[in-house]
C-alpha cells in the first residue's frame, strides 16, 4: 500500500509540472492550474478521478480553443 501512495504521488508530481508547462504556454490555463493544485488534496478519492477525467476531456480543451482564438 505505501509503494502505491509513493507512485501516486510521483505520478502527480509529474502530472502537475506537466500542467505548470502547459500553463507557460498558454495563461488561460492558470485557473486550470491553480484548480489541480487545489485538489491534489483528494487525490485518492474516486470523485477527484471522475473530476480529472471531465476536466481533460471537456473542460481543457475549451481553454486550448479560447487560448488560441485569443491569438
Amino acid at each position: 500500500m505505501w509503494r502505491l501512495s509513493n507512485m501516486i504521488h510521483s505520478i502527480s508530481l509529474i502530472y502537475t509540472l506537466s500542467l505548470f508547462i502547459r500553463t507557460v504556454w498558454f495563461p488561460q490555463g492558470i485557473i486550470y492550474f491553480t484548480q489541480r493544485i487545489v485538489l491534489s488534496s483528494t487525490l485518492c478519492r474516486p470523485s477527484f478521478i471522475l473530476y480529472r477525467v471531465f476536466v481533460e476531456l471537456y473542460w481543457f480543451p475549451i481553454v486550448l480553443t479560447y487560448s488560441s482564438e485569443v491569438d
